[in-house]
């Protein structure tokens, strides 16, 4: 028995859906990892799984424009502009 059917089993016993949603994580996660794997990114097989696309909600307006900024700041310091020029961006 592998890592994905041990622990889908285990959430079985705990709620029928929680372990499909488990069990599609768990795979979803294997599959990514071996794409990694095979161009020889390196994978941390300790970090936790993602919540599936149906136990997420949409998301606001306002969460998405602050995570566009954020992503908009990282690149602005990525390509080493000052801290004046992120600080205008922030603004």
């Amino acid at each position: 028995m592998d890592k994905v059917d041990a622990i889908a089993r285990r959430a079985r016993d705990q709620d029928t859906t929680l372990s499909v949603n488990v069990a599609a994580s768990l795979k979803r996660k294997q599959c990514f990892e071996r794409i990694l794997s095979s161009e020889g990114v390196p994978v941390n097989p300790d970090l936790p799984l993602l919540e599936s696309r149906e136990d997420l909600g949409s998301r606001s307006k306002e969460e998405v424009a602050v995570r566009a900024l954020c992503v908009l700041t990282t690149a602005i310091k990525a390509e080493r502009a000052d801290q004046a020029m992120v600080l205008r961006v922030i603004r």
